[in-house]
Order: structure tokens, then sequence, then C-alpha cells
């Protein structure tokens, strides 16, 4: 695995590689140990040998292929740790912006202090896989006022760390991902009066007692929480929330998910991944519908839900704009009736795994007049002709992303893009840098729980292969998407 540390300097680019490795910029070639010049707009690698500047436009190939040449025994000499830390710190310091910090496992939080007392005006900060505890990041907290956005991701150092006991003033934004000990940030999540974002995600532990002692004048307005142990007693504490993203938490129920909504009036967008748990359904969206007017997006995933919530959302969120059904056993045809018929304002719907039909399917040609996007995925009782039907019946505005029962492939109008009706719906990916926009939701429309990646991209484009020469002979032509 590649070891690097990353650091953005006045709006200039920095990377600092472990091992005997080599980056191209601009055509560009370079390796550079400790003692030289930093240069704007190049990348660096540290390493232990060679370090001369080769001339340009040699290719990334020729790179690669200086690198795998190096013996292990080069690889391993020159370890990126707390010199690699000063030396950023010595030529970049309070010029530094933005800094990761990834695999780095020499590293200590003297290292990370260090680096801290110099780089003052550091905005983002994004720790992954490396080996210092909690006492780094507090050093950072306490060097760098104008922080506002923390990712802490697999931070071995945690285990057997006091608590942090100082917050941020200006923090925004604070991602832990599978954390062991993760509550040792809690007087972060508590006391950090600016903090909008907070995603908490495959971390250990109880988790109640963090979200109870939230402040009931919290400007959090923005909450991922992925596979913890949280129940009703956490998520009723919560109040004033726009974005909600429940996934995996089975002991949270409708209960729980009533009393956040009575206390978050303007929530926005709701997504629910109840795991096939059961424990949340018409219950507790009806209280949401009934308190949660202004919401716009809802995506439902694993959660068995009928026409009687369906019609009061529909009835009291004139705005719902985005829904999305996965994997529910309840969702059928008189459920996608009350969509067609009642989200007159509905302008994208995802279905994936429900038993709905063709006949339901019909329904939409005459409904939802604002429509514009619809993809239905494994539904097996919709047919490539409803889907042909339907697109049809809208002269071509109407966007159909559709996958055959088979699983041959999918049928598509040209103008829908790679990425779906509910883009961000459809991936399990939990992004895990500040860079990779914060924010974005991470819930799957699918409730397996196992991460998209390479092979679910190979499989898209064979599917889209075996499409194109099934249906060449069509008149009206359809492109594949997956």
């Amino acid at each position: 695995m590649k070891t690097y540390l990353h650091a953005q300097h006045q709006g200039h680019n920095y990377r600092i590689v472990e091992g005997q490795e080599f980056c191209i910029v601009e055509g560009q070639e370079f390796s550079i140990i400790q003692g030289q010049e930093f240069c704007k707009d190049k990348t660096y690698a540290l390493s232990k040998g060679k370090s001369s500047a080769s001339s340009k436009g040699k290719s990334s190939a020729s790179s690669k292929s200086k690198s795998s040449a190096s013996s292990k025994g080069e690889e391993d000499a020159f370890i990126v740790g707390d010199p690699a830390l000063a030396l950023v710190a010595h030529r970049l310091g309070p010029g530094l912006r933005r800094l990761k910090l990834r695999s780095v496992r020499a590293v200590t939080d003297h290292g990370v202090a260090a680096l801290a007392a110099a780089a003052i005006n550091l905005r983002k900060l994004s720790v992954g896989s490396c080996t210092f505890g909690a006492k780094g990041i507090e050093a950072v907290l306490r060097s760098c006022p104008q922080l506002e956005e923390l990712s802490v991701k697999r931070l071995r150092g945690l285990a057997d760390s006091e608590p942090i006991t100082v917050s941020s003033p200006r923090l925004q934004s604070l991602a832990l991902k599978e954390l062991y000990n993760g509550q040792c940030f809690s007087c972060l999540i508590t006391c950090s009066p600016n903090l909008k974002t907070l995603k908490i995600i495959r971390c250990s532990g109880d988790w109640d007692p963090v979200l109870q002692a939230i402040p009931q004048g919290s400007l959090l307005a923005e909450l991922h929480l992925e596979k913890l142990q949280v129940s009703d007693l956490g998520v009723a504490a919560l109040c004033g929330l726009e974005v909600l993203y429940l996934a995996k938490a089975p002991e949270v129920t409708d209960v729980g998910l009533a009393a956040l909504a009575t206390k978050s009036p303007r929530l926005r967008k709701l997504h629910v991944d109840g795991w096939k748990a059961n424990r949340i359904g018409d219950r507790g969206l009806a209280t949401v519908a009934q308190k949660c007017a202004a919401l716009q997006e809802l995506v439902l995933i694993g959660v068995n839900l009928t026409s009687a919530s369906l019609e009061l959302i529909a009835a009291n969120c004139p705005t719902l704009e985005r829904l999305a059904l996965c994997g529910s056993d309840t969702f059928g045809d008189a459920e996608i009736s009350c969509v067609a018929t009642k989200c007159a304002s509905l302008r994208k719907l995802c279905i994936k795994a429900c038993p709905v039909s063709d006949a339901g399917m019909d329904k939409l040609a005459a409904g939802c007049p604002r429509l514009v996007k619809v993809k239905v995925k494994k539904c097996r009782r919709v047919t490539f002709e409803c889907a042909e039907r339907l697109r049809a019946s809208r002269h071509g505005a109407l966007a159909v992303n559709f996958d055959t029962p088979g699983g041959a492939g999918e049928l598509q109008d040209a103008s829908v893009d790679e990425s779906g009706v509910l883009e961000n719906a459809g991936s399990d990916v939990v992004q895990d840098d500040f860079d990779d926009q914060i924010g974005v939701p991470d819930l799957l429309c699918g409730t397996s729980g196992r991460p998209s990646g390479w092979k679910a991209r190979i499989v898209a484009l064979i599917s889209r292969s075996l499409s194109v020469s099934m249906f060449r002979r069509r008149p009206r032509g359809s492109s594949h998407n997956s």
C-alpha cells in the first residue's frame, strides 16, 4: 500500500510518498530527500538514494519502472515519520491549509504536535490508518484555531487514549470512522459551537451518551450514523436536524425516529437503511410526514412501508422531489400507484428489489407531472416493454434507467447520466476525506452491506456490451447503463 503525506500550501499541492517511488507532475519526475528545497506546483517523493530531477516529458510508465526496480531494502530505508513532518513544518509553516496523513505509521504524537505548532492556519485535516493517538489530534486542536474540517479514520493509537479535553471554535465538519474508543472525541462533538456536520461510521462502543450530551441549541444540521451501537435514547435526544443518514442501527425504532422528527421540523433529507430489521416502518414515517413538511429527499432501504404512510408523506410534504425505495417487501403496486397519483412534485424516483409489477409502473405514465428520471433495478415483475412504454409516454422527456429481470443489461434513455436517478443512493463507499465532499450521501440502494467496487464496474461494462448486441436492431435504440 502506498504511504503518503499530502499537503496544500497557498493553492499548490505537495505529496510526500514513503519508499522509493516517483510521481509525475507537469511532465517532470522528482525524488527528494530531507534538506532539499520544496518547489511550487511539484509533487515529491521522500526516498533514500537518487534525488535529481529528470528532464521534461518522461512518462509515468518510466517512473513506475524505476520505482519497481528499487530493492526492498531501498524501499524500507526511509520511513515517513516525525522528521518528514518537521520538514513540512519548516518549509510550509503558517501557509499550510490542508493536510492528509495516510498510513504514516512512524509518525508519533510529538511529530504531529510539532507540525501543528508551525501550521497555525491549518483549515482541514484528514487522518487515516496512522498509529499516533488522541494527543496528536488534541495538539492540532490547540495549535490550529482555524481548523474547520477534521476526518479521523482507523486511528490505531486511540485504544488507551484519555478523552480529548479541548473543543475547536471554528470546526464545522467532523468525521469519525472505524475507530476503537472513538468516544474520546466526545468533547469535540458536544462543545464545538460551530459544528454543523457530524459523521460517526462503524465506530465501536455505546454512542447514546454522546448524542444525549449534544446541547439543544447546537448548530448541528447534518448527521450520519452507520453501523453503530445507538438506540432510541440517543436519536430521540437530537433536535434541529436538516439532514439525517441512519444506516444499519437496528436498535433505533419508530419511537426514536418519531421523536427526532418532532424536534426537527426543518428536516430536508432522510436516508434510512433499516437492515431488514423491521424496527422502522409506517408509524415512524407517519410522524415524519406530519412534522417535517420541508422534506425534499427520502431514501428508504430495507424498510417495509405501505401506502398508509406514503399517503401522509404525499399530502404533507409538498416539496418532496427525490424518492428511493430499495429492498422493501411491502412496496408493491398499491404503493407505486399512490406515488404516481399523489406525489406531484416528484422529479426523481428509484425502485430497487421491490415487488412492483407492470400494472403499478404503468401508473407513472399519467402521474407525477414533474418526473424526469426513473430508475428500476432488480424488480423481477417489471418488463422491458413496460420500461419502453413509460419512456415513450413523455415523448423522450422522461429518462428511464432499467435493468432486465434476467440481469442481462439495462435500458436507458441516452440523456441519463451514468450515476442514475438518485446519484448518491447507489454507493456503499464511505467518503473518507474532507476533499471528497463531506456530506455526500453514503447509503446503498441495497441491503447486503457489501461495498461496490471494480467488480461492479466490470459487470456494468459487460452488461452494456451484451445489451448493445441484444437490441441493436430496434428502431428506437436505447443505450445501456449500470
